[in-house]
């Protein structure tokens, strides 16, 4: 049985980024070669602000899955919504129920936040999909994807602001 919980990120950072390194192996082969290179400084500043959690699944102590998630107020609407970074479990442990268990975790301890919306989201490729139209997500949306020049490229450079 799986073992799901809020982790400080100091706490799992090193297994997190085994088990995510993985994760983007396998999921984001669309960025045709973007490394895979996480600002441990960036996230680390998120969660200490209240903006991001990290959610793990363990099993016997070894991280087998997580599920990141930025907590904030809708620019919009002013409610608190959670948006889901990014969520994984290892190949062995995508049997039974546990993606549906870990969501589920994740969907109480968001609410006990006082979270009233989640935004999750699916790989096409992946059929992950499913899971989340079972635990009553709706699809709302398509996600478009354009690589553009590599940042790494010398010429690129950012573009500048314009005032409008």
């Amino acid at each position: 049985m799986l073992a799901f919980q809020i982790e400080p990120l100091a706490a799992c950072w090193n297994e997190l980024m085994t088990l995510a390194s993985r994760h983007w192996n396998e999921t984001e082969g669309f960025r045709r070669g973007e490394q895979f290179a996480p600002s441990y400084a960036r996230y680390a500043e998120c969660e200490r602000i209240g903006f991001f959690c990290m959610f793990t699944a363990r099993d016997g102590g070894s991280l087998v899955g997580y599920a990141g998630m930025y907590v904030t107020q809708s620019m919009h609407s002013q409610i608190r919504i959670a948006v889901e970074d990014q969520w994984f479990l290892a190949p062995d442990y995508r049997r039974g129920r546990n993606a549906i268990q870990l969501v589920k975790y994740v969907e109480g301890a968001l609410a006990a936040r006082g979270v009233t919306a989640i935004q999750m989201s699916a790989k096409i490729a992946n059929g992950v999909g499913r899971i989340l139209e079972y635990l009553d997500y709706s699809p709302v949306s398509t996600v478009y994807f354009k690589q553009l020049a590599r940042a790494d490229s010398a010429h690129d450079q950012p573009a500048a602001v314009t005032e409008v």
